[in-house]
């Protein structure tokens, strides 16, 4: 697409005809039809495994380069702007990319079928869980999933240090975020409206205050108020509506918090599910009360193996508080996973098809990009104290005596370290190697079985 194309909320289709005129010029690219880019979509939702980073490669390998739909730059420039977005970047990505090539309906289908078979899998799982997880074969498969959970972490909060702590400042911003969540246990939200607003008005404190950028850009930028106010409509109508209908049913107080839970954490997902989950923990385990922290643990674990993104666990969090309120009801236990999913992803749509339209005037700001990095720094505090809470989760049998060493799992241990160097040095397969986890951790609980 062409920045002329972008400001104006041109349509891929529009832009065919633009070019025709002699009005823009042709980028290399080829036209999609709708059913090529359907297929490909379809596909992808089913093959998006390895995180943010495997799913974007795959996006930019196949419309990229092989198939050319659109240009390297308008890529690099959707990625970009996903990447200031709260929620799930490479599923944003994916709508974005649907909305290039062929408008809102190509955004629809693009980001719905990236979540939809994830999602159904998961619900799968989700039902499995509950209902035989008491099964000693399937807790010690469990076991093993946990462990390697653990160090799948760490390397997360390896890699994402790497990234974005580099300088003494971020270090700090992190190190202090690290101590607010983990220690003093405050409020996430807050933390990251801090990091954000202090960013944008210092973002460099050895530099002069100046005059921010983001108004002068967008203001330069032709509007389309009538485009904004519809959509914004629209997307109020089909957020209200479930709303107001699911509070007047029986417990309808469950579904209002359930709700304005989920639809509050999508809006603060900044830095992917590992950033948000020690905020949804805090709240739906210590504060809710819909599940405890190993199954927090356990749903993180299915979320590793399933496609799609990760964030995806917030959906295995609705169906548990649906069990756990519902008595065990796998019917009501399910649409709580389909509430808690719509709201997870629901802002994220909303967020492309307002922000694509005036997506140049908004990287235009190095002030938001550098507010960024101050979240960015924070969100590492943040995956840390999560690295912490599931290693003490996974590596003490109790942890109300962290300090007896009879309570300490040393397998657990063993395995996390060896998973660390399996993931970061010899580079294998996450998914590869989640499944050799939860057969050692089986066959582990097996022979220690015996040997009792």
């Amino acid at each position: 697409m062409n920045k002329v194309c972008l400001q104006n909320g041109t349509s891929a289709l529009q832009l065919k005809d633009l070019e025709k005129n002699n009005e823009l010029p042709n980028e290399n690219v080829t036209s999609a039809s709708f059913l090529d880019a359907l297929k490909f979509w379809f596909k992808l939702g089913f093959i998006s495994f390895g995180g943010p980073a495997g799913q974007i490669s795959i996006m930019h390998e196949t419309v990229v380069d092989k198939k050319k739909w659109i240009s390297e730059e308008k890529f690099l420039n959707a990625l970009n702007y996903c990447m200031l977005l709260p929620g799930p970047e490479a599923q944003q990505l994916a709508t974005y990319i649907g909305w290039l090539l062929h408008g809102v309906k190509g955004g629809l289908v693009a980001g719905i079928f990236f979540i939809l078979p994830g999602a159904l899998l998961l619900l799968l799982l989700s039902i499995l869980y509950v209902e035989f997880h008491q099964v000693p074969i399937v807790f010690q498969f469990f076991y093993g999933l946990k462990i390697s959970v653990g160090g799948i972490v760490l390397v997360a909060t390896r890699n994402m240090a790497l990234k974005s702590l580099r300088s003494k400042g971020k270090i700090i911003i992190a190190c202090l975020s690290f101590l607010y969540i983990f220690i003093f246990q405050l409020p996430m939200p807050f933390l990251i409206f801090f990091l954000l607003t202090f960013g944008i008005v210092f973002p460099n404190l050895d530099q002069k205050f100046i005059k921010s950028t983001i108004i002068q850009n967008i203001s330069k930028t032709p509007l389309k108020l009538q485009y904004l106010t519809k959509l914004s409509s629209i997307f109020l109508v089909i957020g209200i509506l479930p709303y107001l209908l699911f509070i007047t049913l029986d417990n309808g107080n469950f579904w209002k918090h359930l709700i304005e839970f989920f639809l509050k954490t999508s809006l603060i997902t900044f830095g992917g599910a590992y950033a948000v989950l020690p905020y949804v923990a805090e709240q739906t385990v210590h504060n809710f009360h819909w599940l405890e922290s190993y199954q927090m643990i356990d749903g993180l674990a299915l979320g590793e193996t399933t496609p799609g993104p990760l964030v995806i666990v917030l959906s295995f969090v609705g169906f548990m508080a649906g069990f756990k309120v519902f008595a065990g009801n796998l019917l009501l236990a399910s649409v709580s996973m389909a509430v808690a999913t719509y709201y997870t992803f629901l802002p994220s749509f909303y967020f492309i098809f307002a922000g694509a339209p005036f997506i140049e005037s908004l990287l235009h700001s190095e002030r938001l990009k550098r507010a960024m990095g101050f979240v960015s720094a924070g969100i590492v505090g943040l995956i840390a104290s999560l690295a912490c809470t599931i290693l003490i989760t996974v590596s003490f049998e109790s942890v109300d005596n962290l300090l007896k060493w009879e309570s300490v799992d040393y397998f657990a241990l063993i395995w996390i370290a060896i998973t660390f160097y399996a993931l970061t040095i010899k580079k294998w397969n996450m998914i590869f190697w989640i499944i050799i986890s939860s057969l050692m951790g089986w066959t582990f609980l097996y022979l220690k079985m015996i040997l009792n």
